[in-house]
């Protein structure tokens, strides 16, 4: 009897050994924060289970350290507050070389030599101050009148300050580290310009291009496929959530008030990894009752006249997305059309809201979404 409780309790072990162990259950780690004026959330799945929130935390202030507009001990700060040239990092190369091929593909539409006029035009981090001004204007009418013909003007001498052929990239510098990958020999290393007015911001990018650096941070730093990270509203995604569907992306409706969650269309973020959305539906001056949006058009140094309310751009680098979602606000329905499906090798697809010529809300779905899109 003895023997055999010996070899019963022997076969037990041994099927206790040999029987598979539970499957762990993935789980999604959310850290959100500030940076940049605006918010981030990120979500992701990592066995290993880190937080990662001071590692995030710091490669968003390094991006601020060197391209904030609103940091005055930023590079790009000391660049726009001084008068000729000022050595630069790799954060700051990487936006000046991606913003110089999206500059000559939309022709001049995405500039970002333009924060003159944005600072004019009350968008940017210099107000024009314009509270002392016509204090004794007859009415709120004359002195709305007054204030925007003071912009107009003012916009049009600084225009001889904005354009992209007025900053110049060189030097050369050995580079051991690049922000996204690799290294780099003989790169240039400072940016100048012959005239103290001229004036740089990435605003239009950078959140974007810090969605980039995040993701890249988390698959080839810390070998974590699959997230979501969301900077200021832009987005990059890769891999699955738990249940083993793709993580989906709401597209905002942009009749409903600042915070209401409803959308027009979700997207499955299957086919593409990143999506930036831009629109003047929630900031914007008004004047005389005409509404001036903050998607400033570098070709004119006015607000965009065109009827588009909202860009919503896919692409592989939310970087690329991000620009191109300021550049389509600028152009409009009737140059974005074309482009975006002339140009198939840019890889990038687009949703626009936008009023048609009876004023009535419409939608434009490029041919490459629409086999992702859900309304």
């Amino acid at each position: 009897m003895r023997n055999l409780m010996i070899v019963l309790c022997s076969v037990f072990l041994l099927f206790a050994c040999n029987s598979p162990e539970p499957k762990e259950v993935l789980k999604v780690t959310t850290i959100q924060g500030k940076t940049q004026g605006t918010t981030y959330t990120i979500k992701y799945i990592d066995t290993n289970h880190r937080d990662v929130t001071r590692e995030v935390d710091s490669i968003l202030h390094a991006i601020d350290l060197s391209v904030s507009t609103y940091n005055s001990n930023s590079i790009l700060s000391h660049f726009n507050n001084g008068d000729s040239c000022t050595i630069i990092n790799d954060h700051v190369l990487d936006l000046f070389l991606k913003s110089d091929e999206i500059y000559g593909t939309t022709k001049g539409a995405f500039d970002p030599t333009i924060k003159p006029i944005v600072n004019i035009w009350g968008f940017g981090s210099q107000q024009l101050e314009t509270d002392t001004f016509y204090t004794d204007a007859a009415s709120n009418e004359e002195r709305e009148s007054l204030l925007l013909n003071l912009r107009d003007s003012l916009s049009k001498i600084a225009m001889e300050y904005v354009g992209w052929d007025l900053v110049i990239l060189d030097g050369d510098i050995f580079y051991n580290k690049l922000a996204l990958s690799g290294t780099k020999e003989d790169e240039d290393n400072f940016i100048c310009k012959e005239e103290k007015e001229i004036q740089l911001s990435f605003d239009a990018i950078a959140q974007g291009y810090s969605a980039d650096v995040i993701g890249y941070f988390f698959q080839y730093k810390l070998g974590i496929n699959s997230f979501l990270i969301e900077v200021g509203g832009e987005i990059l995604a890769q891999g699955r959530k738990p249940d083993g569907k793709y993580w989906n992306v709401l597209i905002e409706n942009p009749n409903l008030s600042a915070g209401e969650q409803e959308g027009v269309a979700s997207v499955e973020m299957s086919q593409f990894r990143a999506v930036a959305v831009s629109g003047n539906y929630r900031s914007y001056r008004e004047y005389l009752g005409k509404k001036y949006g903050h998607c400033l058009d570098p070709r004119t140094g006015k607000p965009s006249e065109s009827t588009m309310v909202s860009a919503a751009v896919f692409a592989d680098d939310c970087a690329i997305a991000d620009a191109y979602a300021t550049a389509f606000m600028v152009m409009g329905i009737e140059e974005s059309v074309p482009f975006v499906e002339g140009n198939p090798f840019e890889g990038v697809e687009a949703m626009f809201i936008y009023y048609d010529q009876e004023g009535a809300l419409k939608s434009y779905v490029s041919s490459g979404l629409e086999g992702s899109i859900l309304p």
